[in-house]
């Protein structure tokens, strides 16, 4: 209060600081807002017409706060100047943010506030500086002795600075200049924005305290924190970004952010050092809660945590990245983080409590195979498994190992999955007539893949029995169900990539990918049915003359005159050692079933034409009820 007084007594000398000091100092005194309209309104009789007086409020939004009664008095205030002081008084007030969202954040909004906002006429947006080029000349500034080592070690190793830092979007930058790198050392531009994103997610996200939000004063403060820290090391280290995470940065979180990040600290991690393991939590539980939008240009990649962690140049990013993935392991398998697409992020409180769920959901192996051939197999095929070959269209019956679907078929394709057969093996116990896509021949040694599937058909069959429910749990369910959409999207894309080195089993014989000439599944796919049907209707072709319909074939019944060719063709002399077979008496539906098998395949139209061509050359004869038809009439 003295101090204030001072200030106050040498701007105004006739000011009587003890009296004034008794004054304020008066708790039981009773400070009006009309009677300092009145104190303002006698001082300015003294002031000549030109006279003004400015009031300068700093921080207004931080006293104000949530307190409706503060922003009244405010608004009282400046109304009373406004009506009762023409214009000589004029009150100026700064805060983080403007007007309309300090009377938003009231704690009442049923209040008029409208005065107010009408009385702070002229409001400027005082757009500040950018934060990197304040910390640069606040914090950063050197002396010319550490320019010079700074501007040599530039020079040296300028390969190696750019290379190390390098691979972010341009949004996140890395030294540009060798004046650039010189201000920014020991920190690497890029940081600058990335913990400006984290200030601003943690807010969004309400991880922090309502004071803490992604301005200039909050970046120069955790810099300036960080910089303390390391002021210590030796010229070649370079801050890693998960400095950052110190304890000026976390006494700020709340208590439900601290415990997400703490719940990752107390695991026991074996495969990589303590030390090692919380830096890394420190640097995925910053950058993982950035803004959908913004994680397009920075996500939480193990590559991307892996640079966030450099401290010198001569860190082999390959091995960092080693290190990092055994750390994002461990976390995963303790239901700490999720992985999607490459990218990692921090579970919540209850989305914890589902994943554990989830990871106790029993699964079957029949249910697994339902999933692999409902999400994956028949989605990429998309097929009836109906073929066209020859003169005919043969259906297929399908299996996924030993569960069978769509029923039986002219030929079965297998879809071999889990089992562990050798492949010649596999071969050799094949039925002559089956297809087999050897899928085990890579899905049992991709054990990613592998626990993909299991978390898909497990999380798919949670959210099936769990449909009934609300509120947060719901919610939760459905960002699980959100992902696992776009897991299985991912399953797919993986699934129909390794088709193109999935070997084949076509009739008992193992047929390399190499030996197929199809681009894309469907057409090794359909390349694959087309060799089959090759081998186990080997015989189709021979009655190639085609038949369309029962009109073409009621037309050639219909021909009374004998063909001038005595010998059967081919097909005839196929069709007639299969009727000898048959015996004497053999109907015609005897005769068109046998035909329909292996290695025949005909259609029944082929078939019956066939009869008739035999019947022309005098070879054989239809009768009806023991009599001979003598010709050929509908």
């Amino acid at each position: 209060l003295d101090k204030v007084l001072d200030i106050a007594q040498s701007l105004e000398p006739k000011l009587d600081k003890k009296t004034l000091a008794t004054v304020i100092g008066n708790q039981l005194q009773d400070f009006r807002i009309e009677d300092l309209i009145n104190e303002f309104i006698e001082f300015l009789k003294e002031k000549p017409d030109n006279y003004r007086l400015v009031f300068l409020i700093d921080e207004v939004s931080q006293y104000i706060g949530y307190n409706t009664s503060l922003l009244l008095n405010l608004q009282t205030i400046v109304e009373g100047i406004g009506t009762s002081c023409h214009s000589k008084i004029w009150i100026v007030c700064t805060a983080q943010q403007d007007l309309g969202n300090v009377v938003e954040r009231s704690d009442d909004k049923k209040e008029d506030f409208g005065k107010i906002l009408g009385r702070f006429d002229t409001r400027i947006s005082l757009e500040s500086q950018d934060a990197a080029h304040i910390t640069k000349i606040r914090l950063l500034e050197k002396n010319s002795d550490s320019k010079a080592d700074l501007k040599d070690f530039y020079k040296q190793h300028k390969a190696a600075i750019e290379n190390q830092f390098s691979g972010f979007h341009d949004l996140y930058k890395n030294y540009s200049t060798e004046v650039d790198f010189i201000e920014t050392y020991p920190f690497v531009p890029y940081q600058f924005q990335l913990i400006s994103d984290v200030f601003s997610a943690f807010s969004q996200a309400k991880y922090v305290g309502e004071g803490v939000k992604d301005n200039e004063r909050s970046i120069i403060g955790i810099t300036h924190y960080t910089a303390k820290e390391v002021k210590d090391k030796q010229v070649g280290y370079f801050v890693p970004f998960d400095q950052f995470f110190n304890d000026n940065f976390k006494k700020d979180l709340i208590h439900y952010a601290s415990n997400l990040v703490n719940r990752a600290y107390r695991i026991d991690f074996k495969k990589e050092s303590p030390e090692f393991s919380k830096r890394v939590v420190n640097a995925l539980f910053m950058i993982s809660n950035i803004s959908e939008v913004l994680q397009k240009q920075f996500s939480a990649t193990l590559q991307n945590i892996a640079v966030l962690l450099i401290e010198n140049l001569n860190q082999s990013k390959k091995d960092l990245e080693s290190q990092v993935r055994n750390v994002l392991t461990e976390l995963i398998e303790q239901k700490i983080i999720q992985e999607l697409e490459g990218v990692y992020r921090f579970f919540k409180e209850d989305e914890i409590e589902v994943a554990n769920l989830i990871d106790n959901e029993g699964i079957s192996m029949p249910e697994r195979l339902d999933f692999m051939y409902d999400e994956i197999i028949s989605k990429i095929f998309k097929k009836d498994y109906k073929f066209n070959f020859g003169n005919n269209t043969f259906k297929a019956g399908v299996a996924v190992d030993n569960k069978n679907y769509g029923g039986k078929g002219d030929f079965d394709i297998l879809f071999s999955v889990y089992s562990n057969t050798p492949i010649q093996n596999q071969a050799h116990d094949t039925a002559r007539n089956k297809l087999v896509i050897c899928i085990s021949e890579w899905f049992n040694s991709d054990e990613s893949f592998k626990k993909d599937v299991t978390r898909y058909a497990k999380t798919a069959k949670y959210i099936a029995n769990n449909r009934s429910s609300s509120g947060s749990r719901k919610d939760t369910i459905d960002v699980f169900g959100r992902d696992n959409e776009t897991l299985i999207q991912k399953l797919r894309k993986h699934f129909e990539a390794n088709l193109a080195e999935t070997p084949f089993i076509i009739a008992q014989r193992v047929v390399m990918p190499s030996e197929l000439n199809g681009q894309n599944p469907s057409t090794r796919f359909d390349e694959a049915v087309e060799r089959l049907l090759s081998e186990v209707y080997n015989k189709n072709a021979l009655a190639s003359k085609v038949v369309l319909s029962s009109a073409d074939l009621l037309k050639n019944a219909q021909n009374k005159q004998q063909t001038t060719v005595s010998e059967p063709n081919s097909a005839e002399i196929e069709l007639e050692s299969k009727i000898m077979l048959l015996g004497k008496g053999c109907s015609l539906d005897d005769i068109v079933k046998k035909m329909e098998e292996a290695p025949f395949g005909w259609r029944d139209l082929n078939t019956i034409n066939t009869l008739l061509g035999l019947a022309q050359k005098g070879k054989r004869r239809f009768e009806y009820k023991n009599n001979r038809i003598e010709t050929y009439k509908e």
